[in-house]
């Protein structure tokens, strides 16, 4: 384990570097939500925070191309090959930019629709839209950067982004109050996106692979497929309380939300390291079971640490964080951070099982995502049995993914064996 950890593959430096960067974003994420739910009343903190948790869905909705682009990328260098995502890179942001355009003109001509169904301001929606474009195009870049494993430059974006919504959100947040936090983020997004559109300009020259875009069809359909999934598993529990708790009751979980959430994006900065070693590794013919054991070790003890912090002093990080007004959440915190680990804990898997492009994986990933808005809808008498329907669908989901891995894992050293 040491030498997974500290040997060639740099799996303890890379995590570092990039779950480093994760804390130091979630960190900065928490102070925004910090003072906006200090200066909002939880009315409206809690609509702030549905659009914000929508704008979060569009990551996961577009990192299957970011996906794509990095698994080339990362076989390329296995094969040591020279680098050729740049007809990739060049098309495909060309493409989203496009297509992000017209999403985001239907959205603010929906804006009244979106908006009752949400119990929302219309006009927090048309703020929104103008940044879905930037949003989508971003996991694009980052995936190139991923596939060079250069996780000093993933890192910076993450940074950035970070502080470019604290800054956005809470300045114009004191002015327009749930508005101005919209168009903050907005404005983050279009800057964000710009940054790392520097970063990779050393990949967006030379000649790529003409024929990259027929010959990834199929791996692209299994990463959309399941990125799609992720992110509706990841925000469904917030809109859905939205829906049954409009009010008080929603703004303490969007708190709780904000907080757990750390914890599953630290998941993602493993995920995303372990990504392209684990394609690398496969890619020369070697077993990769071990590194992702290790990264599982990661994610677990990241959350039994929060897991001890919130439920021993829930009602204190309640209260420094959001206020005296949220502190009726602190109940199921601790549940909360279980399910955000096990959350962690698939994600992690289910980068695995991307990276070997096999679509088996997908049967566990639908069905836990279509269990979770059902479970909840027919248990939501409080919020702590809401929490503990989410915390019972992600157990379900590492377990069907683990089982999943094991398997493959195994039929493949059957395979290799005389």
């Amino acid at each position: 384990m040491l030498e997974i950890y500290f040997g060639k593959e740099r799996l303890f430096v890379d995590n570092v570097i990039l779950t480093g960067a994760t804390v130091l974003a979630g960190v900065l994420g928490i102070v925004m939500h910090s003072v906006l739910s200090h200066r909002l009343v939880p009315r409206d903190y809690g609509a702030a925070f549905t659009v914000i948790t929508l704008l979060s869905f569009l990551v996961p909705a577009s990192s299957w191309l970011g996906l794509v682009m990095a698994r080339t990328v990362s076989h390329a260098l296995a094969e040591n090959n020279p680098v050729t995502g740049s007809t990739l890179l060049r098309a495909g942001n060309r493409q989203i930019m496009l297509w992000g355009g017209l999403v985001a003109l239907l959205v603010a001509f929906t804006s009244p629709l979106a908006g009752n169904a949400l119990h929302l301001s219309p006009v927090l929606v048309v703020l929104f839209a103008p940044a879905i474009p930037f949003t989508l195009a971003l996991p694009l870049l980052t995936g190139a950067l991923q596939g060079t494993q250069r996780f000093g430059s993933v890192a910076t974006v993450f940074a950035a982004q970070a502080g470019l919504r604290l800054v956005g959100a809470t300045a114009l947040g004191a002015v327009w109050s749930s508005a101005g936090v919209i168009a903050g983020i907005t404005l983050a997004s279009l800057v964000t996106y710009a940054w790392a559109w520097i970063l990779v300009r050393d990949l967006r020259h030379g000649s790529g692979p003409p024929a990259a875009w027929r010959s990834l069809v199929n791996y692209s359909l299994i990463i959309i497929v399941s990125s799609l999934l992720q992110a509706v598993l990841l925000t469904t529990d917030v809109v859905v309380v939205q829906h049954y708790y409009s009010g008080q009751l929603a703004g303490e979980y969007s708190v709780v939300a904000v907080l757990g959430r750390g914890l599953f994006w630290i998941s993602t900065a493993i995920a995303i390291v372990l990504f392209p070693k684990v394609v690398s590794k496969e890619a020369r013919g070697l077993r990769a079971l071990g590194m992702v054991a290790a990264s599982l070790a990661l994610v677990a003890a990241g959350g039994l640490v929060v897991f001890a912090v919130f439920s021993l002093e829930g009602r204190l990080v309640l209260t420094y964080f959001a206020g005296r007004a949220y502190i009726g959440a602190a109940s199921y915190m601790g549940l909360y951070a279980i399910a955000m680990t096990l959350l962690g804990l698939g994600s992690v898997l289910m980068a695995v099982h991307q990276s070997r492009g096999k679509p088996q994986f997908l049967w566990v990933l639908a069905a836990v995502t279509v269990a979770e808005p059902i479970g909840i809808a027919w248990f939501h008498q409080g919020l702590t049995e809401v929490v503990a329907t989410v915390a019972v669908c992600m157990a379900a989901l590492v377990v069907g993914m683990a089982a999943i891995l094991l398997l493959e894992d195994r039929r493949l050293q059957l395979a290799a064996s005389p």
